[in-house]
């Protein structure tokens, strides 16, 4: 394709009326577009946003899937001045300053200076590396409980929207999310294709997971790719459940 073609699709896309909706509310298209395809395919009513950080994810699904309740978990203590203003802006969501793993307790989290790189993993030294400005991290202790117990004790309904960034810990979370699952129709977590965090699962473990309990995927949602040879490092995962077809 000429380069005078590939910037008139471009031009296209911007223009079109979806493009220009989803600038106006700022939200990534390809995220807006997601949306629209989830509403299209089932009527959500929770929203689990496990690794909110400051709210950016529960902001959008509050946009965009106005009639559900958005449970966002978030342990960080540093974020939650900025979760708590995205509540108070946007009724529908509720904040939880809570780890979500495989079992209850206390639990390690390493915190980073720039804290949307902290998890419940040790960084590796890959990820220090493509990002230098993440190399320093402290110790904390964090409250820990599972999906389970926690959607049990907030009388969440299906069907959910599950959504998952906690930096390679994708996999302890949906180990504890097993009856949750069951009434979830869109899983959206982060998967890893580089060595970022010891003890991460990789997308072949998460795949085979998620095949197990009902669901297939679908496609990435967004992608972060990695020069001179435009490897994916990281990217979105989709999967819906088996017997779910998008229009």
């Amino acid at each position: 394709m000429s380069l005078a073609k590939k910037l008139r699709k471009v031009a296209d896309r911007l223009d079109n009326p979806v493009a220009v909706e989803a600038r106006r509310l700022k939200l990534p298209l390809d995220l807006f577009e997601l949306f629209e395809r989830i509403k299209a395919l089932t009527p959500v009513r929770t929203v689990f946003d496990v690794g909110a950080n400051s709210g950016q994810f529960s902001r959008a699904c509050a946009l965009r899937l106005p009639g559900a309740v958005i449970h966002a978990f978030e342990p960080l203590a540093v974020c939650q001045e900025g979760l708590r203003k995205v509540a108070v802006e946007f009724s529908q969501i509720k904040v939880h300053q809570l780890a979500l793993g495989e079992s209850a307790g206390t639990v390690e989290m390493f915190q980073n200076d720039f804290n949307a790189a902290s998890s419940l993993l040790p960084m590796g030294d890959r990820h220090r590396e493509l990002w230098p400005h993440t190399v320093n991290t402290t110790k904390i202790s964090v409250p820990l409980d599972t999906l389970d117990a926690a959607a049990a004790r907030l009388g969440a309904q299906g069907p959910a929207f599950l959504k998952l960034d906690v930096q390679g810990f994708e996999l302890h979370v949906l180990r504890g999310a097993t009856n949750t699952l069951r009434d979830t129709a869109v899983v959206m977590m982060e998967v890893l294709f580089e060595n970022l965090y010891e003890g991460q699962a990789d997308f072949r473990t998460l795949l085979n997971f998620m095949a197990e309990h009902g669901f297939r995927f679908l496609e990435f949602a967004d992608e972060r790719r990695w020069q001179p040879l435009n490897q994916v490092v990281y990217a979105d995962a989709v999967f819906v459940k088996q017997d779910l077809k998008f229009t």
